[in-house]
């Protein structure tokens, strides 16, 4: 009995996994990450807001807002001292004379001419004044000057001052607040669909390497027939296949073993058994023609008698005789010799032996083989096949045909042989390979059980395997065993290249 281990060391803290640890430093490091990038582009945000709306740079507004006060007004005093110094000299009285007394002094360099207006007004104070910001009062006239080019140029720059402090306003209470709310949202979100995936992956992860481990505690618990199914993925897959693969191998060559040791100790058997029973026959053969060749008297009866039970005894004896030599070959089953061999002369040989022994039976040969020379021991090949004819022979009623077909499937030489007879019952085919097991108990075809074992065993021998799939009206059986001549020719060529180094 199988003393079981205990399950904590067959199982593993889903911690202690160095690829969930990998995932989860990963994870970690994406996170960290993702905090860096978020803090650097706060950090980037503020420097660019700094350069934007830098207090240098708002002192440099007002002072040139100043400069243009300044200026605007050292235009009006020089506008004003140069009409009065023109109306020195001559009283404008009519507009014209206002307009040309504006011509003179070159107003166009300080205000628009086109928006000028001259108009008659009845203004009180001195005879040449600033009425407001672009209206001069030059004796009984107003003249309506427009808009100053340097209040255009200061107002376009107050407006520039009035948007940097709107947008500031908003890059500091509003963009700023958003950007960090969203990227905390996607942080937040991406960590928790990561986590999600990784709490999932390790799941299935951590499951699927508990199925593995068990399955492995339950086969190397002498479960013998357990094997991974299902869909696995990436490399846990590929080590439930490898590990099916060299199950089966395991399992191949523990039945393999076992067969061989079942024949050995049935080979002894048959040794033994050959020998016990043969030591007597000679003897008792002679006594029984000797007390049949004593008996002078006259009785009849009794003469039938003992010719009957002569002949009967004889008989039996022959039966014994052939039992003994069947023992004596299955227990003196030879080692094979591989050398180079035609395999399909072998099977045409064969199949000629038998022809001539069944002649209602229509024998076919189909060769699939561009090569013919194979390395395997041809006597012991031809055994198996006249085993295999022998019984398909025996076995044909109706539609007699057997068909011996020879192939190269890959790197493995496969030889069927094909018979339309009744077919394996279901019920005795597990039994069929096993030594002294027979459905011929009776009739001229009478066998021991041994055929079909000895076969089995030479298949073994050649490295190969024989399996059979039957049905009521055809049965095959097929041989196969490895191309020998590959890895001869491999080696051989090996040899040469090292001999002329």
């Amino acid at each position: 009995m199988t003393r079981s281990r205990p399950a904590h060391l067959f199982k593993i803290a889903w911690y202690r996994s160095w690829i969930i640890r990998v995932a989860l430093v990963c994870i970690l490091l994406l996170g960290i990450g993702f905090c860096l990038n978020f803090y650097f582009s706060l950090k980037s945000f503020d420097a660019v807001t700094n350069i934007s709306f830098s207090d240098e740079f708002e002192m440099s507004l007002d002072e040139q807002l100043d400069e243009y006060k300044k200026l605007r007004t050292y235009y009006r005093k020089l506008i004003l001292d140069q009409v009065t110094m023109q109306t020195m000299t001559h009283i404008p009285k009519t507009k014209n004379d206002v307009n040309n007394i504006l011509k003179k002094i070159q107003i166009h360099r300080y205000f628009d001419p086109e928006n000028m207006i001259v108009r008659d007004a009845m203004i009180r104070g001195r005879n040449v004044q600033w009425v407001n910001g672009d209206t001069i009062k030059i004796f009984s006239f107003s003249a309506k000057l427009g808009n100053m080019h340097i209040k255009e140029k200061y107002s376009r720059l107050e407006s520039v001052k009035r948007r940097r402090k709107i947008i500031a306003l908003k890059l500091k209470e509003d963009i700023k607040p958003s950007l960090i709310l969203s990227h905390t949202i996607v942080i937040l979100v991406c960590l928790i669909l990561i986590v999600i995936a990784f709490i999932y992956s390790a799941r299935q992860y951590k499951s699927r390497t508990d199925e593995l481990i068990t399955g492995l505690q339950l086969w190397s618990n002498d479960e013998d027939d357990f094997r991974f199914h299902g869909d696995w993925p990436a490399e846990l897959g590929l080590i439930a296949r490898n590990f099916n693969h060299m199950a089966d191998e395991v399992h191949r060559n523990r039945q393999k073993s076992l067969y061989l040791e079942k024949m050995a100790s049935w080979q002894t058997i048959a040794r033994k058994l050959a020998h016990e029973i043969k030591n007597p026959l000679t003897p008792i053969k002679m006594l029984i023609n000797q007390l049949n060749r004593s008996y002078k008297g006259d009785d009849t009866k009794f003469q039938t008698l003992l010719n009957s039970s002569h002949d009967i005894i004889n008989s039996e004896i022959e039966s014994l005789k052939t039992l003994v030599d069947s023992f004596s070959k299955f227990a003196k089953l030879p080692q094979p010799v591989f050398k180079l061999n035609d395999l399909v002369k072998t099977a045409t040989q064969t199949i000629e032996l038998y022809r001539s022994a069944y002649p209602d039976v229509k024998f076919e040969l189909n060769n699939h083989l561009e090569n013919h020379n194979y390395v395997f021991d041809s006597n012991l090949l031809a055994q198996v096949l006249k085993n295999l004819i022998k019984n398909a022979a025996e076995a044909q009623k109706t539609d007699n045909q057997i068909v011996v077909d020879l192939s190269l499937d890959k790197k493995t030489l496969c030889v069927h042989v094909i018979d339309s007879g009744p077919g394996i019952p279901e019920d005795i085919q597990k039994n069929v390979f096993e030594a002294y097991f027979t459905t011929k108990h009776t009739g001229d075809t009478h066998g021991m059980g041994l055929g079909l074992a000895i076969c089995r065993k030479i298949a073994m021998d050649h490295q190969g395997k024989i399996s059979f799939f039957s049905k009521p009206g055809k049965t095959i059986f097929k041989l196969s065993f490895p191309n020998h001549l590959e890895s001869t020719e491999t080696t051989s060529t090996k040899h040469k290249e090292e001999t002329l180094s």
